[in-house]
């Protein structure tokens, strides 16, 4: 009985332990990102849990050298969000639920050290998923070696590489720049997570991406940035200045960049998938809110954008009246008035994006928090259905990504 009683307080013990430790981590990526509102803060408060991993590892530089003057704080600032990311739950439980061809797995000798990894990574003639994480988190530190160099190519297409067994993650300096959909830090933490994959052994086979163990564990670390950014938006009402000030001007939805939720991603994949079936490619969509009065139609206030390309592109222009149900709340509909001239075959590109704002309200909601340069996260909540969310970028001219 004493035993029990002891064994108990042990587990007790640990778990008090533990909560600190997650408290100190999670306080320290929140510096990172941007403080959130209070009403996330204490939600996360009451589940203390939900970001830590089985595993924790803690990633560090050990030495740097690079061509960019001032990168090393931002290098510093990606292997804390690095470390964070993978030690957290939704990284073992993301990557879990896959499983990945055989050619996946680095031929050869196996490294000398470290001699942890994984040696025979395909079991049963495949990959599973908690194979990669095992290898990510077989050491409680792990120290690399940061080189940012020069691309010479007139047209770089590659952002670096790494080679098995060997500490090195090398990074080509010219994508190293503060316009990219995610903060530098991160966009950097999620190369240096596709470049650990293949020091730990996995190489890029002959599959389509979402079956390629580097960008898959890519993916996962963007997605889940993305979430935690989401969950940090602030709930504010845009009736003072959603259709005047310019730099409100534009909510863009940027897909292959920016997961969205389960709910509204079922409909937007609707979409991709009609567009793609008549051999063009979805790029994006946006809400224009202030468009000048030459976009105007039929009494339209605000536009929805949708861009798809073949040989080149083609916008859609869908022409709205918002009008606000409650507009301390920040509440809107929206009421369809006429399209720029889409044939039948264009327009079904945008269907169910369109049916979708028709037939709901959405409550309005942004980030005071700049996620990127010039940009805050904006978002649309479906009142009728709230697990039907989108969101993107605030900006004030369309960049056309």
């Amino acid at each position: 009985m004493k035993k029990n009683q002891y064994e108990k307080r042990g587990i007790f013990a640990i778990c008090i332990l533990l909560t600190l430790i997650f408290a100190c981590k999670r306080a320290e990526f929140n510096n990172i990102l941007g403080s959130s509102g209070s009403e996330v803060e204490q939600r996360k408060a009451e589940a203390p849990f939900q970001l830590l991993g089985a595993k924790q590892v803690a990633f560090k530089i050990k030495t740097y050298a690079s061509v960019l003057p001032n990168f090393r704080p931002t290098a510093d600032s990606a292997f804390q969000i690095l470390s964070t990311v993978i030690s957290s739950k939704e990284f073992q439980d993301s990557i879990a639920k896959y499983s990945f061809p055989c050619s996946n797995g680095e031929s050869g000798s196996p490294c000398i050290v470290p001699s942890r990894f994984t040696i025979n990574k395909c079991i049963g003639g495949s990959i599973a998923g908690t194979t990669v994480y095992d290898d990510f988190l077989v050491d409680d530190t792990v120290k690399l070696d940061v080189k940012i160099i020069e691309n010479t190519s007139p047209t770089p297409s590659s952002y670096g590489f790494a080679s098995k067994c060997f500490n090195t993650i090398n990074t080509y300096s010219y994508w190293l720049t503060n316009n990219r959909t995610l903060p530098l830090s991160e966009e950097y933490a999620i190369h240096l997570a596709h470049e650990y994959a293949h020091i730990v052994g996995y190489v890029h086979p002959s599959v389509a991406s979402g079956l390629d163990v580097p960008n898959r564990v890519g993916s996962i670390v963007r997605n889940i940035l993305w979430k935690w950014h989401l969950e940090a938006l602030q709930t504010t009402a845009l009736h003072t200045v959603l259709l005047t000030e310019p730099k409100y001007r534009f909510l863009a939805v940027n897909p292959p960049a920016m997961p969205q939720t389960a709910g509204f991603n079922a409909i937007l994949q609707s979409d991709i998938t009609t567009t793609n079936t008549a051999g063009r490619s979805y790029n994006h969509f946006y809400l224009d809110f202030n468009p000048p009065s030459t976009q105007r139609k039929s009494g339209s206030n605000i536009v929805v954008g949708v861009t798809t390309a073949a040989s080149s592109y083609w916008i859609e222009y869908n022409y709205y009246e918002m009008q606000w149900v409650n507009s301390t709340t920040g509440i809107v509909s929206f009421t369809y008035k006429d399209n720029n001239g889409s044939t039948p075959t264009t327009a079904s590109f945008s269907q169910n994006l369109r049916t979708f704002l028709e037939s709901h309200t959405f409550k309005i909601d942004y980030s005071e928090n700049v996620l990127n340069v010039g940009k805050v996260m904006g978002k649309l909540t479906c009142v009728e259905d709230p697990s039907k969310v989108f969101y993107g970028q605030f900006e004030s001219s369309w960049s056309n990504w």
